[in-house]
Order: structure tokens, then sequence, then C-alpha cells
């Protein structure tokens, strides 16, 4: 992730707080360059969630999903896809 041209910063750990207590979870901090909006952003998000979220160093479900991108990503999908459906 660090060397992808839309990534800004990539913030991780091998101790609190980017792995909880029982060390079967890992957090990785990703800061894309652009805007959620945009369709950088949006393929960045995509890239995330199709390879480093599903290595197999981190089990489906492992892998901390929550971020600015990423909601916005969704919630643009949520939005144009009931206002076209």
């Amino acid at each position: 992730m660090t060397k992808d041209p839309d990534v800004f910063i990539v913030s991780t750990g091998t101790v609190a707080p980017y792995v909880d207590a029982s060390k079967h979870y890992r957090q990785i901090i990703v800061i894309g360059r652009s805007d959620f909006g945009d369709e950088s952003s949006q393929r960045l998000v995509e890239r995330i969630r199709t390879t480093t979220s599903r290595t197999p160093t981190f089990p489906m479900g492992s892998a901390s999903r929550s971020a600015g991108a990423r909601q916005g990503v969704d919630f643009l999908n949520r939005v144009y896809n009931n206002a076209c459906g």
C-alpha cells in the first residue's frame, strides 16, 4: 500500500492501538490523497477491499474497514443506486 500513488499515509504497528489485546485483529490506517468522491479514492477503496483485506494474513472479517473514504464510497453507491432504481 505504501507505494500506491493514491495513498498519502499508511499507519500500522505491532502493538496497541493497532493490535487488539487478543492479538487476533490488526488495524491498518490508510489515508488517501483525494476526497472520497473522487474516482481515484473509489478505486483505492476497491483495491484495499479486494487485496489487502482478503490476503491470507487477514482472514475475512478481521481487517478493519472503517474509514472516511470507504464510508464515502458506500454512501455514494447507496445514494446513486437508490436514486436510479
